[in-house]
């Protein structure tokens, strides 16, 4: 069996990169919780049987302790940097959360096979004029508390999983208070006023945990996403939640090999 492993690579001070595998480049982003690892360890091996993968922990959000970028922008730059250093000339592109937003807009810029988003969709981009009053004080603290109240405190595992027993321990971790750092960056990059991604030009797969009930994050949400962008498909995967990799690995497994296949 194919084995992904970690290696360093020399950017902006050093970065850490899993990377297993031989074949088509097949790029994992995680979400803004914890690492890599936490968000794709339990399949990655499988996927390293027919794929190079390459899981690269994002400044700020993985489990090394490099400080947050300030844009999503930013976070493509360095994405598509690291990739250029490993050679990677056209990748398939899987985003899951944060990172979600991430591939569709690294889609709309470098040439890939195909794109897969998880649990995750590009955000709606704020008004340029109502920037400067989100980035004050008191409102910035508003939206930070709206944040930690959905996605980061205890009570985050029980909207994000089916089963909140299967919440990888490095996430758990961070929703009870751990590296406050992370949710910071976060409402860095939504404060950032990046331009709207534009919608992807290429084949797209959406891949959805049902049970996921974080704010944004319905099934109607998804199914109004794939209706909006022609040539996209829609796989469902029950008893999962926002991290459907993790809840029912082998589902969704099977759900991305045969879209990239196909």
């Amino acid at each position: 069996m194919a084995v992904v492993e970690p290696t360093e690579l020399s950017l902006r001070g050093g970065i850490r990169v899993w990377i297993g595998g031989a074949g088509q480049d097949l790029v994992l982003l995680h979400g803004a919780w914890a690492g890599a690892a936490a968000h794709w360890s339990h399949v990655w091996d499988r996927l390293a049987e027919c794929y190079r993968v390459i899981a690269p922990d994002l400044p700020g959000l993985g489990d090394d302790r490099s400080a947050g970028l300030r844009s999503a922008e930013e976070y493509v730059r360095w994405c598509t940097e690291a990739l250029a250093i490993l050679g990677v000339e056209r990748a398939w592109l899987v985003g899951n959360s944060f990172g979600a937003g991430i591939a569709v807009r690294m889609a709309s810029q470098s040439p890939v096979h195909g794109l897969v988003l998880v649990n995750g969709l590009p955000p709606p981009s704020l008004p340029k004029p109502a920037l400067p009053l989100l980035r004050l004080a008191p409102v910035r603290a508003g939206i930070t508390a709206f944040f930690r109240r959905d996605a980061y405190n205890p009570s985050t595992l029980a909207r994000a999983f089916a089963d909140p027993a299967n919440c990888p321990d490095p996430i758990a971790a961070v929703c009870a208070g751990a590296y406050p750092e992370r949710l910071r960056t976060v409402v860095d990059v939504v404060l950032a006023g990046d331009p709207p991604a534009r919608p992807p030009s290429i084949r797209t797969l959406v891949i959805w945990g049902t049970a996921d009930r974080l704010a944004g994050s319905s099934v109607k949400a998804a199914r109004r996403y794939v209706d909006s962008l022609p040539g996209s498909n829609l796989r469902l995967i029950a008893d999962a939640g926002h991290l459907p990799q993790v809840e029912r690995p082998d589902a969704f497994v099977e759900t991305l090999t045969g879209f990239c296949s196909d």
